[in-house]
């Protein structure tokens, strides 16, 4: 039984952030986009990136692995990948699996 524990927490999370600027590496389960209201409060959890939209990593609990600042610029984006550019970075987006589920 506890071999089938570890397994099953050795996997690795779905996804993970490069902040190009300095490679710090941040890895999680869960993401969403974060669109803010004119008194900089979370509005609304998008799943695609926009202008203006903060990337939150494994919210849970009103607490989170990563928030990046607002972006700026989505350089490019593939199926697997988003490159993003925030006022502070700019950041790389891996998705192991591919197209997100709803």
């Amino acid at each position: 039984m506890e071999k089938d524990n570890q397994k099953r927490f050795a996997k690795k999370p779905r996804y993970r952030v490069t902040r190009k600027n300095d490679g710090k590496v941040v890895y999680g389960s869960q993401i969403f986009w974060v669109e803010w209201d004119d008194n900089h409060t979370a509005k609304k959890l998008h799943d695609e990136p926009a202008e203006g939209y903060s990337l939150i990593i494994d919210p849970y609990f009103g607490q989170f692995t990563w928030l990046t600042t607002q972006i700026i610029e989505v350089i490019k984006k593939t199926p697997t990948r988003i490159l993003f550019k925030t006022k502070n970075s700019t950041y790389l987006l891996t998705d192991r699996h591919g197209k997100r589920e709803s």
